[in-house]
């Protein structure tokens, strides 16, 4: 109806958007609106247009998200849940419990600082960060890493600086040009 609306942080609100740093926006496969900010996930009913938060320190949230900073949101459409690209690791968040799980350096993730999150043809998630790209394989819980020995255009990526093509060519995009690949 060409109107505009504008969500905003409200301090004395917490119905309102975690913060005003936006990083990412995901339209889920039930059309439901997710925010990405520098304060936490933000989940807006489009019906209602209440905001829910999400954060660290949410006694609600099984297993806490390992940041606030949540820099990228990738939907896994077959098991119900969001994949979260943090400052701090790999989250896994499900929908329906709200449970997460933590993924960082520890358990072979290239860097904590993820940038993008993709899934492959195969179900693989891969993502961008700040020292090459990691390569999740959900089905068998192990991570690959690639880095500019690998043809990585430089260890360092940038946020939101990827795409998938309908062929299921990969791309992201770093400080130094970009990469793509199947």
């Amino acid at each position: 109806d060409d109107t505009i609306n504008s969500y905003l942080h409200n301090p004395e609100d917490s119905t309102s958007l975690g913060s005003n740093l936006v990083y990412d926006i995901l339209f889920d496969r039930n059309d439901n609106l997710w925010i990405a900010t520098e304060k936490g996930l933000n989940f807006l009913d489009i019906e209602s247009l209440k905001m829910d938060r999400f954060e660290r320190d949410n006694q609600e949230i099984s297993n806490r998200f390992s940041s606030n900073e949540i820099f990228c949101i990738h939907e896994d459409t077959t098991n119900n849940a969001l994949w979260l690209g943090t400052n701090a690791g790999l989250n896994r968040f499900d929908v329906k419990t709200n449970n997460v799980k933590v993924y960082t350096e520890k358990d072979g993730l290239s860097n904590n600082l993820i940038y993008s999150i993709l899934s492959d043809d195969k179900g693989n998630l891969w993502m961008s960060t700040n020292k090459g790209l990691s390569k999740y394989d959900i089905k068998g819980d192990e991570f690959n890493n690639f880095g500019v020995s690998d043809g990585l255009q430089d260890f360092e990526f940038n946020h939101g600086s990827s795409y998938k093509s309908e062929d299921g060519e990969l791309f992201f995009g770093g400080i130094a040009g970009y990469n793509s690949f199947y």
